[in-house]
C-alpha cells in the first residue's frame, strides 16, 4: 500500500512540474466563459464573458456596453494572468475566439 502511495506522489509532483511549465506559456489559454460576481459601491454584480463578449449586470453596462466592473476584471486578467484582451472601444469587446 506505501508503494502505490508514493508512486501517486510522483505522479502528482510530475503533473506539478508540467503545471508549472504550462503556467509559463499563457499562449496556450484561450478564455472562452468566465464569470464571476464583484461586490460593488452599489451592490453586487454579475460579470460575464460568453463567446468572447463581455456582460456585467449594473444598468451603466446596459447603456454603454462597458462599465468600470468589466474594465476593473480585464485589468486583473491582464496584470495577472497576462490574457490577451480585446480593445477599449466597447463596440470591440471582444476576445478573440479559440482557434481548434
Amino acid at each position: 500500500m506505501a508503494a502505490s502511495s508514493g508512486g501517486k506522489s510522483q505522479t502528482i509532483a510530475q503533473k506539478k512540474q508540467k503545471a508549472e511549465r504550462y503556467a509559463k506559456e499563457p499562449d496556450r489559454f484561450c478564455l472562452e466563459s468566465f464569470s464571476a460576481v464583484m461586490q460593488s459601491e452599489h451592490g453586487d454584480r454579475r460579470i460575464a464573458l460568453d463567446g468572447g463578449v463581455w456582460s456585467c449586470s449594473c444598468d451603466f453596462f446596459a447603456q454603454h456596453g462597458t462599465c468600470s466592473h468589466v474594465m476593473s476584471l480585464e485589468m486583473i486578467l491582464r496584470s495577472h494572468a497576462g490574457i490577451r484582451l480585446a480593445p477599449d472601444e466597447p463596440e470591440q469587446r471582444r476576445i478573440e475566439p479559440c482557434s481548434t
